[in-house]
């Protein structure tokens, strides 16, 4: 039961992780193209 518990919260730790690190690429990439509109 512990184990499995453990299990859970640290795949859920690393699903966040993964959804910030593709938010920010996305916030990256949103700016790429506002820049490209200004020049």
């Amino acid at each position: 039961m512990k184990t499995s518990t453990i299990v859970m919260v640290v795949a859920c730790f690393f699903t966040l992780r993964k959804i910030e690190k593709q938010r920010e690429s996305f916030e990256k990439y949103e700016l790429f193209k506002l820049q490209r509109k200004i020049d």
